[in-house]
């Protein structure tokens, strides 16, 4: 239970900081208006990611 909750927020994270970078980057383009669109779509890759990365993590331990 503990483990998996920890796994969760692991992906949680993972997401929020690269959201958080990709919008940080995306602001710094003058000729980009609308940022929630390619910042939704760089949180569902990176937890995607996230989830592939921890998933192996769980089966090995």
């Amino acid at each position: 239970m503990v483990a998996s909750l920890t796994l969760f927020l692991g992906k949680c994270i993972v997401t929020a900081v690269t959201g958080i970078v990709g919008l940080l980057l995306l602001k710094r383009n003058s000729d980009l208006h609308f940022y929630a669109a390619p910042t939704l779509v760089i949180c569902i890759y990176s937890f995607f990611i996230a989830h592939c990365m921890l998933s192996l993590y769980e089966v090995s331990n």
